[in-house]
């Protein structure tokens, strides 16, 4: 059952704690906003415990100053989503000044609060917004925790935002570019603050209660209880200090975005409607999967548009060819990308019985995901109005690289070069470099499914008699099934 509320109950149904038995939408105009603070390589894709640290600290502080901006403007500027590095704001108004004004006072209190504090590791910080027509929709997370719940949005002008702005290469400009329409031109407005006001503005818009975390780490222990909380068939041994050895799973589902373009310039506006609670039809059903999954241990993470994001966890033990998280990286990643492959093409099953609109969009989409494991450290910012979950790490950066490299293979494995070094030689064969990033090579899922079949042969030769008289043979990897 979908609900059509206003935007101020929109998003007092996201920040909410209670679960969300209805879809929630908005459907109206406004500036989608995006903000990007580039860190440098060794904290973006952090591999020891320091630059985690310094990641967990530049982002606590980035997150002060978003959230003391947007409580500036108002009740109708709200970020709806925080996936660390790149946050997503979103304003009622049609005011182009508003929207420069906005810019000049964030990328000021960015200034004080972070690039001063962080000059060593932080590049850049880019904005990007456009105005237009879009659906707002309030989607609950698999267990129903603030932090993990999120706010899609649908439309043209959530999503151009966010590939305009890493275009600048320039360390010192604080660009926005801005448009007010999809099919318009891209401004530039320079928003560089003016440094002689920077610690005054920030005295005078930042509450005198927000600690800066330069001085002293704040660890928020949120996301690390829920990842230890996940029910795990053996036990698994964490580090104490709530570092996590886990994988980052993303799969972005690729081609959507035209389908959502095409449907918002037609003229029926159930069609939009539609699609968009079809989409959350989608999410919920990708939700109740991953805390139902026999083989995967997952927490969810909200989605960044229609990427689905997780912190994935192997079963350790014998029966799963996996003693310690070292044994795992031989095939772990194959698996996850196996089990969410198999979910998604039973929920392909499900389009015939849809609409037209829902069929065609899900129908030309596929998925390109990237797995890669290693130490992962989750934990919650807060803002004014509610938590978000994130993490920092070397498989967290380079999982969302991975996803985002242009010229993909649809329904494919993408992996960096480090973590295909550590799957079973045998199945590093069936990867091939990708064209954009040599680091990254990819594997489509027939290919995979080819080994599949390769290793379910080599057992049967290995226990011919057996496989003559048609007994069921259990495969050597589970990830090796026939599901």
């Amino acid at each position: 059952m979908t609900r059509n509320t206003s935007f101020i109950e929109l998003m007092e149904a996201v920040e909410g704690s209670q679960r969300l038995g209805n879809v929630h939408y908005w459907d109206g105009y406004g500036f989608h906003f995006y903000a990007m603070l580039r860190p440098v390589k060794r904290i973006a894709e952090a591999k020891s415990k320091r630059a985690m640290e310094y990641a967990e600290r530049v982002l606590k502080n980035y997150t002060q100053a978003a959230s003391a901006a947007s409580r500036y403007y108002g009740s109708e500027c709200r970020i709806l989503e925080h996936q660390g590095w790149v946050i997503h704001f979103y304003i009622v108004t049609d005011k182009r000044e508003k929207i420069v004004g906005f810019a000049k006072l964030l990328s000021t209190l960015v200034e004080g609060r972070v690039m001063e504090s962080f000059d060593e590791v932080t590049l850049q910080f880019h904005m990007a917004a456009e105005y237009g027509r879009s659906l707002l929709i309030a989607v609950d997370s698999a267990t129903s925790e603030e932090a993990a719940k999120s706010c899609v949005s649908l439309g043209p002008c959530a999503n151009d935002p966010a590939k305009k702005m890493g275009e600048s290469t320039e360390k010192s400009s604080r660009p926005l570019w801005i448009r007010m329409t999809d099919e318009g031109a891209w401004d530039v407005e320079d928003c560089q603050p003016d440094e002689a006001n920077v610690s005054q503005i920030c005295e005078n818009v930042m509450p005198t209660s927000v600690q800066n975390f330069t001085a002293e780490k704040m660890v928020d222990k949120t996301s690390v209880a829920v990842c230890r909380a996940q029910p795990l068939k053996e036990a698994v041994a964490d580090r104490d200090d709530g570092y996590l050895e886990a994988y980052c799973f993303r799969s972005d589902m690729d081609g959507f975005t035209k389908a959502v373009k095409k449907a918002f310039e037609s003229t029926d506006v159930r069609a939009i409607v539609e699609l968009a609670t079809n989409f959350v039809g989608y999410m919920q059903a990708v939700n109740e999967w991953q805390v139902k999954d026999p083989v995967v241990n997952m927490v969810p993470y909200p989605w960044a548009g229609d990427c689905c994001i997780m912190l994935a966890r192997p079963n350790y033990g014998k029966e799963f060819g996996m003693e310690d998280f070292e044994a795992s990286q031989r095939l772990f990643p194959l698996m996850v990308f196996n089990e969410w492959n198999t979910f998604i093409r039973q929920k392909g099953e499900s389009f015939k019985n849809l609409t037209r609109v829902w069929r065609t969009a899900a129908g030309s989409a596929q998925w390109v995901s990237c797995v890669s494991g290693g130490v992962i450290y989750p934990f919650d910012v807060e803002t004014a109005d509610r938590k978000f979950r994130v993490m920092v790490g070397w498989p967290v950066g380079i999982s969302h690289k991975g996803v985002n490299l242009k010229n993909s293979v649809p329904d494919s494995l993408v992996l960096h070069q480090e973590d295909l070094n550590k799957l079973a030689v045998e199945r590093q064969k069936k990867f091939k470099k990708c064209k954009e990033c040599e680091d990254y090579s990819y594997s489509t899922r027939s290919d995979l499914v080819v080994a599949k079949q390769e290793d379910v042969a080599r057992v049967a030769t290995a226990f011919g008699s057996a496989a003559i008289n048609g007994v069921n043979l259990r495969p050597t990897r589970p990830w090796a099934s026939e599901s």
